[in-house]
């Protein structure tokens, strides 16, 4: 990793053998609940600077923060298949070889009309 700017560069390889990166804030801060910013789906890491550097440099409660670019955004290698760039294979690369810690959380919610449903909160940054 290489600091820069107030974050650190996170590079990982997605399953496919893809480079992939993440910026990483306050990388010493040991705050309980850590952010993860996931781009949308035209944006990167990028959006998220100042955010992010409030979340890590708050006096009261800062807070480790990663912002990752989605592949073919941002630092991120571009894939020369264009049928990888999509919402079902991308999440997935987010969590399981991203720096070491991110954990997927879930929760449950009553949906308008009564019934419950499970869907994807964010994924959160668990210390190693």
């Amino acid at each position: 990793m290489s600091s820069t700017d107030g974050f650190s560069d996170f590079f990982y390889t997605a399953p496919d053998g893809l480079k992939l990166h993440a910026r990483v804030y306050g990388e010493t801060n040991s705050a309980d609940w850590q952010v993860v910013c996931l781009p949308g789906l035209t944006r990167n890491a990028r959006d998220f600077h100042e955010l992010a550097l409030y979340l890590s440099q708050r006096a009261d409660h800062p807070r480790k923060v990663i912002a990752f670019d989605y592949r073919g955004r941002g630092l991120s290698a571009y894939d020369p298949d264009i049928s990888h760039y999509n919402v079902g294979l991308e999440p997935p690369e987010v969590h399981p070889r991203a720096p070491s810690g991110v954990k997927d959380h879930r929760r449950d919610e009553k949906p308008p009309g009564g019934g419950r449903r499970k869907h994807h909160q964010d994924a959160a940054w668990r210390p190693p």
